[in-house]
């Protein structure tokens, strides 16, 4: 019987999720968050590149071509609103460039969250490695609900003239949709199948 259940279900070619799956996505800029305002300074060293802008760091562009670099003066902060009140929050996503002109990227930082009434929901802070790659950070607890926040950096590798950030993103987990109406219509086939095979088999 067994079997033939596990047969039943293959050729019906269902898979069944419950709604407590929960599966990995990113909150990123341009779409669930957008740039506000920023006290850094660009370098003058490379203030003619047109990738370099204050704007592009957290952008949701590529995150090897496109950021800023910046005269890092020990606290260099941005500001960011969330288009709507994000969910569940679990980790922080940073890129910080290196390799291009410059190989002093941003070290040390923290993330503040804020709520609909620009409340401190919390502060995260962390220390980059120097890599040209994603680095996350799990968050201390999870910030359901956040409408603002706030990123400054610290340090960096190299020289306070350039140093360099391009990207920031967070992770959340998503919980998996309930199963469609067609889906249920399916399952329900199944199971009457199961149902006759069983009569039959007892018969």
């Amino acid at each position: 019987m067994k079997r033939l259940k596990q047969y039943l279900l293959t050729m019906a070619g269902v898979t069944v999720l419950s709604s407590g799956s929960l599966m990995a996505q990113y909150l990123v800029g341009g779409t669930d968050f957008v740039f506000i305002s920023s006290d850094a300074i660009l370098s003058t060293d490379v203030a003619y590149q047109p990738w370099n802008s204050l704007a592009n760091f957290g952008d949701g562009s590529n995150a090897n071509t496109s950021g800023a670099v910046i005269l890092a003066d020990g606290n260099d902060s941005w500001n960011f609103d969330f288009t709507v009140p994000a969910p569940e929050i679990t980790a922080i996503e940073l890129w910080t460039r290196v390799g291009a002109l410059t190989d002093n990227g941003m070290q040390d930082f923290s993330v503040s969250f804020f709520d609909g009434n620009d409340l401190l929901m919390g502060t995260e802070t962390g220390s980059a490695a120097l890599t040209a790659s994603w680095q996350t950070f799990a968050t201390s607890q999870s910030y359901v609900g956040a409408a603002s926040f706030v990123v400054n950096f610290t340090s960096n590798f190299g020289q306070s003239t350039a140093a360099e950030v391009n990207e920031l993103r967070f992770a959340t987990p998503t919980a998996v949709p309930e199963p469609s109406g067609a889906l249920m219509v399916g399952l329900a086939g199944v199971v009457l199948l199961l149902r006759r095979s069983r009569r039959a088999l007892a018969a």
